[in-house]
């Protein structure tokens, strides 16, 4: 991602504003959600143990304007321990996006599935250099949500 800056990004967001409707705040939360996406999908193991799923994954699939700001996900075959080390690493990485990801929380999310959850709580900025210090506390935040034990079923409903 070469030449990318806050500037540019800021630009897209304003005309992308101006052809979708959505606010440049909520263009930049989905950003946002996109970019920790991409962080999780280059660490391996998350890779092939999530499985995204709800709201953020309908708004990027189908012309909906339903907005969030939280992307939900299965966890199959990794314990919470392991995702949630696995998370603050891979939430870290600069991939060269201008985009950076701080002070990240985590909750129980006990009535989440069989075996409960964890709820990832981030602060990210749209920037060239990473957040610190004070600058933390005025920064907007997005949520990713892991359940555990969730099952997957496939319907045949429609077929043949």
């Amino acid at each position: 991602m070469k030449n990318l800056s806050e500037e540019k990004i800021l630009s897209r967001l304003k005309e992308l504003s101006l052809e979708t409707g959505l606010t440049v705040n909520d263009l930049r939360v989905v950003v946002a959600l996109e970019r920790a996406i991409a962080r999780i999908e280059a660490e391996p193991s998350l890779a092939k143990s999530l499985i995204f799923k709800g709201g953020f994954l309908l708004f990027k699939s189908v012309d909906t304007t339903r907005y969030t700001r939280d992307v939900d996900a299965l966890a199959q075959g990794i314990s919470s321990e392991e995702v949630t080390k696995l998370m603050k690493f891979a939430l870290k990485k600069d991939l060269g996006d201008c985009v950076w990801f701080a002070d990240v929380q985590q909750a129980s999310l006990p009535n989440q599935g069989p075996y409960g959850g964890i709820s990832f709580s981030l602060a990210f900025q749209i920037s060239t250099k990473p957040p610190h210090g004070r600058q933390l506390r005025k920064l907007s935040r997005i949520h990713i949500d892991v359940g555990f034990g969730d099952s997957i079923l496939f319907s045949d409903k429609g077929s043949g």
